[in-house]
Order: C-alpha cells, then structure tokens, then sequence
C-alpha cells in the first residue's frame, strides 16, 4: 500500500460544528498549525497535529494521532475524534481527549455492526483546540474494506480485418496503444472504484484515425468488483467518444487492489474492435 501525507492548512476557530460530509498499515495525515496571520496581540495559531489511520483494513485498528502548539502545553489541548458510520446521516463524537498520546480502537463495537467490514466504509474526522481556543480541523479521513488504488494502466484497441466486398476495399487489423498510462482513481465505496488518465497519454501506435487525431488518448473507467473478484467495468475513450463495456478480474491481496485485467469488444468506425485493459499498482 503507498503511504499518503496530507498537508492542510485550516482556518482560525472558535467554535464550530464537524456535523459534516478517505497486518494494518497506518498512514500520516498532518493538519493545522499556520503562522500567524494577524498582527495582534495573543495566542492566534491553532495546534499542529498528526493522525494515523489506514486507507483500508479488514479487522479492527487503532487511530492514532498527536499535537503540539506554540503556546499551549500538552495537556492543555483537547481533541475529539468523530465518526460518520456507513448509511448514517451525521456524524458522532466516539473520543474526547485531554493531552496526549491519544488513540481509539475501532472495531465492531465502534462501527455497530457484526462483521467488521461490513461497516465499512466510515470516515473519520479529527478537531483540535488549544487554551487559547484556537482550532484546526483534519480533512476527512475515510477507510474502506478494501484498497482499490492502482496507479498504472494498459489499454489497447485493435479492430478486426475487414474484407473486400466488392464495392468496398478490406482493411487491416488497425490499434491504439497506452502502455503504463499513469492513472488517478477515486473510491467511493468497498466496490466502486473510477480509474482515469489525469492528462493525456500518448499512444503508441495509434493508427484509428478517430480515436488519433493528435496521438493523445484519455479514458474514463467505472469499475465494479464482487465479493468473488470479478470486476465488471464502463470506459469512455476520447477522441472518438469510443465507448465499451468489459469484463474479467481482479487480483487482491489482503486488503489490496494489486491488478485488474478487463476485456470486451465495442464499435469504432462501424468495425468491431477489441478492447483490452489492464491495471496494476
């Protein structure tokens, strides 16, 4: 699993409301603790803190996380750490701390459910106050049942040979080629997972005029995957507004997406062409 670092910077609070909407391995996330912007007298920077949590996990864990301040000792900030639970409408508080260090475990008596996956996913949320009452909030962290994220990507197009019929010339086997095209994906759930080209890729060759009409190739895939690993999956292509629906599965290793391998067929230029994609970490 790749760590993530966040670094956010949040605003000056006084009071506010967090009632709102990402072997376990725990990933870093630090937030808060700006420079002062005002020229005034006081304490006006909020806490700086870390929390660690993993991106996906499949038995109970424990979160982690710690602040310091300028001005406020330890065990003078106060943290409290919420949970929105799958299907719920708001937000709870489930800790609320005086110093550090600071954890809670989450397991299926925090998630209100018999198995623990089948809680996932929640998100969780951390705020922070210093003496002063200075506040920093934490994006929303949310954890899955599973790590969908994969960063590379093949995709290859081949059309079939035509024959001459008489009034028409035969032509050959044609294809559109991205070799480890880098990828982004976003996770909404468990299963739900959308893979796309940040920026254009090159293909090489690229010989379907509509789809290469300056070399560069995008696509978008919406992916499904079952309790059984197999995967079902929707792709846009452009240029061309090329679009294909495949099959095939996926591998997973523990909580891990570590490939998919999809493959189906679509339409291009009234030519039936294959299309193959393959996605890996």
């Amino acid at each position: 699993m790749i760590l993530r670092k966040t670094i956010v910077t949040c605003a000056l609070l006084g009071s506010m409301s967090v009632f709102a909407p990402t072997p376990v391995t725990a990933e870093t996330t630090d937030f808060g603790g700006y420079p002062d912007r005002f020229r005034a007298g006081g304490d006006q920077t909020p806490p700086r803190c870390q929390i660690d949590a993993p991106r996906s996990a499949t038995s109970s864990f424990f979160v982690q996380w710690d602040c310091d301040d300028d001005v406020s000792p330890d065990d003078e900030i106060r943290t409290e750490l919420w949970l929105l639970r799958r299907g719920a409408p708001t937000t709870v508080k489930i800790a609320d701390f005086l110093g550090f260090p600071a954890s809670v475990q989450i397991n299926e008596a925090i998630l209100q459910s018999e198995s623990f996956t089948d809680g996932l996913p929640i998100t969780l949320r951390l705020l922070a106050r210093d003496r002063a009452g200075n506040g920093s909030l934490s994006p929303f962290l949310t954890i899955l049942g599973q790590d969908n994220s994969v960063d590379t990507c093949d995709l290859v197009l081949l059309t079939d040979t035509t024959e001459s019929d008489g009034g028409t010339t035969g032509l050959p086997s044609m294809s559109v080629v991205l070799d480890n095209a880098m990828v982004s994906s976003q996770q909404s759930s468990n299963v739900d997972l959308r893979i796309s080209t940040p920026i254009a890729a090159t293909a090489d060759p690229c010989e379907i005029d509509s789809v290469c009409s300056d070399g560069s190739v995008n696509f978008v895939a919406t992916i499904l995957i079952d309790d059984d690993n197999n995967a079902t999956a929707s792709i846009s292509i452009t240029p061309g507004s090329v679009l294909a629906n495949v099959s095939g599965s996926a591998v997973v290793n523990g909580t891990d997406l570590s490939s998919l391998s999809l493959q189906g067929t679509t339409v291009i230029d009234n030519v039936v062409t294959s299309v193959s994609l393959s996605c890996q970490q």
